[in-house]
Order: C-alpha cells, then structure tokens, then sequence
C-alpha cells in the first residue's frame, strides 16, 4: 500500500505545474482545444501577456488517397491567464487562431 501511495505522489508531481491539459474552466464555460480565439476571450477576458510569432511547419494533407507534406507558416499566440495565487497560471497556445495546447504555469499571484 505504501508503494501505490508514492506513485501517486509521484504521479500528481509528475502532471503538477507545466503540465499539458486538455481543458480548462473559465466561469462557466470550458476552454479546450481546437476553441477560437474569439470563444476563449469572451469566455475568460483579457490574458495578462499575449506573445505572437510564426513557425514554418510541415503540415500533412491527404490528396488522392496518398499522404503529402507540405510546408506553411503558421501563427502562434501564446496567451497567459493569472487565475489568483490559489490556483496554476494557464497558457493557451493558438495556432492560426485556434486553440492548440493548454498548460499549466505556476501559481497565480
């Protein structure tokens, strides 16, 4: 018993701070992947810090039954929520204004 015990423990260090969520609750409505950019500024206001760059990706597409890369720039925003110091920052990372990833940061202040 004491073994489960700490693979728990290790298990909740493990997914603690910095770790990818797929969800997230703003008030009454939930944050989740593949959400506008719109929807999550409705929902959950202003973020505290916006970062925006562009990566050049491969993007698969599928054309006449076969598998093709093609490469593209895509827009990244990473956007900062501060949900008070009880409680883990959340990072919202849009690609082409959609929402891609959400983590958890540190605690809030």
């Amino acid at each position: 018993m004491k073994s489960f015990g700490f693979l728990f423990f290790c298990l909740l260090f493990w997914l603690g701070p910095g770790s990818e969520l797929h969800a997230f609750r703003c008030g009454n409505d939930l944050i989740q992947e593949g959400d506008l950019k719109i929807e999550v500024l409705r929902a959950c206001g202003e973020p505290i810090s916006i970062e925006s760059w562009e990566e050049v990706k491969s993007i698969p597409i599928y054309r006449y039954g076969i598998l093709w890369h093609t490469v593209a720039a895509v827009k990244v925003e990473e956007w900062v929520y501060n949900l008070g110091p009880n409680r883990f920052m959340r990072i919202v990372r849009f690609e082409n204004g959609r929402v891609k990833k959400i983590e958890a940061g540190d605690y809030g202040y």
